[in-house]
């Protein structure tokens, strides 16, 4: 029998990686609206492209 990760744990885990995506939609929606040539999801993108510039790449071997 294998072990299932409890729901609470699971949330756990993804929980900061949610915060940052509706961080970054908000924020894109606001540049959305006050520059509606270059529109959300084109802000998202940058935002996005941003962000991980700046971080590690993933090392762990159980990942993708």
């Amino acid at each position: 029998m294998t072990s299932h990760p409890n729901r609470l744990t699971v949330a756990g885990a993804h929980g900061p990686g949610v915060l940052l995506a509706v961080t970054i939609a908000a924020v894109a929606t606001v540049i959305g609206k006050l520059l509606p040539i270059v529109g959300g999801p084109v802000s998202g993108i940058a935002i996005g492209v941003l962000l991980l510039s700046d971080t590690q790449p993933v090392t762990d071997p159980r990942c993708c």
